[in-house]
């Protein structure tokens, strides 16, 4: 496993340094047979670049695939790249610096809306949507239409925004009817609801948590069916779901099977991941009960073998072209694609998860 810093370079970069690469592994095969090796050269596998959608816990796969032996089982050399910021992963699979990236909906949907094409696709769905608006416990806010006039926390402008505005608006609630604030995440939401600097506070089930370990107690504000909605999913570049569809079968699969360690064996994923990445894992405690409540919020993607709704994908559509964060319709279709999943889910679930039950990682 290799962590690296992403490489600017076009289409065109990239073809001539493969046919470099080509151009000089041929000469070493070739000395190599001269010098009477008696045999081929072992292969390392097909090599990619990867990323997941953050550097954390919560995508504990892309590392697990690595230490569980997947990608080798796959013939699959994987570069892992863990620093690229928001947004970033999906100019880099547009231009080919990464093969396979995770992207989230809220950035992915305007981004094919603004590219105007197919682009970039995602083929196996990761995360259901982890969004939620909070209020302090004994805040007098009790329904979303309370929340008409208030001051809404956010962790930051762009995504966390739209997909605050897409939740108030499946309520009827429009963009200037309420006033936004950006606070960060975790704690200092917590201190932001406390001090009443916002009404209120829009982020993830990761800044709950760490908003309930810092001593505020919040409760959750119903809106809508949004809990129905995705998230993220590992992305592809349109092309090369169309010329190398067996390469993305390959890594989805790898990646299918450490899925299944961390929804059976969450406690030896946390563990696996220290002696990995141990940047992930400086609070073992913390970190399996988020990946519990990940679990939790995921099961029923997971048991749909990552198999989505195109309807729930239009919803979210129609809610940011309403919200006023995508000025065109969208089909489903252009977003995502069930295509791949039968294939990458086809080996033996059942051996896998009687390995990750026992903790076989032999």
């Amino acid at each position: 496993m290799r962590l690296s810093h992403p490489r600017s370079r076009s289409r065109t970069r990239r073809r001539r340094v493969a046919g470099a690469r080509l151009l000089i592994c041929g000469a070493v095969l070739a000395l190599v047979a001269a010098c009477g090796s008696g045999g081929a050269a072992e292969s390392s596998g097909d090599r990619i670049r990867v990323a997941p959608v953050s550097p954390s816990a919560l995508w504990a796969h892309v590392w697990l695939a690595e230490e569980l032996g997947y990608y080798k089982e796959e013939n699959l050399d994987v570069e892992i790249v863990s620093n690229l910021s928001g947004g970033a992963v999906e100019n880099a699979l547009m231009l080919g610096d990464l093969d396979f990236g995770g992207v989230n909906q809220s950035r992915l949907i305007p981004f094919r809306a603004d590219k105007g094409e197919d682009v970039i696709k995602i083929f196996a769905p990761e995360s259901k949507f982890v969004f939620r608006v909070m209020v302090a416990a004994d805040s007098p806010v009790q329904t979303a239409r309370d929340l008409v006039g208030k001051t809404i926390g956010i962790n930051e402008a762009g995504g966390d925004e739209d997909n605050l505005a897409v939740m108030l608006n499946s309520e009827g609630i429009k963009r200037d009817q309420y006033k936004t604030l950006a606070v960060g995440g975790r704690a200092t939401a917590g201190v932001a609801l406390q001090s009443d600097r916002v009404d209120a506070y829009m982020g993830s089930y990761v800044d709950q948590d760490a908003i309930v370990r810092s001593g505020v107690q919040v409760r959750e504000i119903e809106i809508g069916d949004t809990k129905e909605f995705y998230n993220s999913g590992i992305a592809a570049s349109t092309e090369t779901l169309e010329t190398r569809r067996d390469l993305a079968v390959r890594y989805g699969r790898a990646i299918a099977k450490a899925m299944i360690w961390e929804h059976e064996n969450p406690e030896a994923t946390i563990d696996i991941l220290a002696e990995a990445v141990p940047e992930q894992v400086q609070d073992r405690a913390g970190t399996l009960a988020l990946l519990k409540a990940s679990n939790a919020i995921n099961r029923p993607l997971f048991d749909a073998r990552l198999r989505t709704d195109p309807a729930v994908w239009q919803t979210m559509i129609t809610g940011l072209t309403e919200a006023g964060v995508i000025d065109q319709a969208l089909s489903p279709d252009s977003i995502v694609t069930n295509d791949l999943l039968d294939d990458i889910w086809n080996f033996d679930v059942a051996a896998v998860t009687a390995a990750a039950r026992g903790n076989d990682r032999s």
